[in-house]
């Protein structure tokens, strides 16, 4: 099976979704709408992530750790509930994409799972107990140069 099979599959059974399931998201108010039809460029995905973090600050907080080589901002994206304990302390999942120019599908993968955690957070049981109780570290560019 291919990593990025994988990482799709991983996310849906964590997310308790389908592959296949085309049920649009809970459309927040202020965050912009992230479509699948095309490959989103480093922007795109900056402006998303930093809209997120303005939108859900109950459970989304955004780092920068570091520059690229070219001088880009290395984003991530944590997401939990802090109000139910510190990050640090809670088991944590790393998610990650773009490591190398050629790999995309997985900084989509990335943008799905943030979309899904976020818009689902206190409407969907599951993915309510799984930001109360997990923290997720997500950069969906890991290498932004490329």
């Amino acid at each position: 099976m291919s990593g990025i099979r994988a990482c799709f599959l991983a996310s849906a059974m964590l997310l308790g979704t389908t592959l296949g399931s085309t049920r649009a998201p809970v459309a927040a108010q202020g965050l912009p709408e992230l479509k699948f039809d095309h490959i989103h460029t480093y922007a795109e995905v900056a402006a998303y992530v930093q809209a997120v973090a303005r939108v859900f600050p109950q459970i989304a907080r955004l780092h920068t750790i570091g520059k690229s080589y070219l001088g880009k901002d290395l984003l991530v994206l944590e997401i939990t509930n802090r109000q139910t304990g510190d990050a640090l302390e809670k088991p944590g999942y790393w998610i990650d994409g773009n490591l190398h120019a050629g790999e995309v599908f997985g900084g989509e993968a990335c943008l799905h799972t943030i979309r899904a955690l976020v818009t689902g957070y206190a409407i969907d049981p599951v993915i309510t107990r799984i930001v109360d109780t997990k923290v997720f570290y997500i950069m969906p560019k890991l290498n932004p140069d490329g």
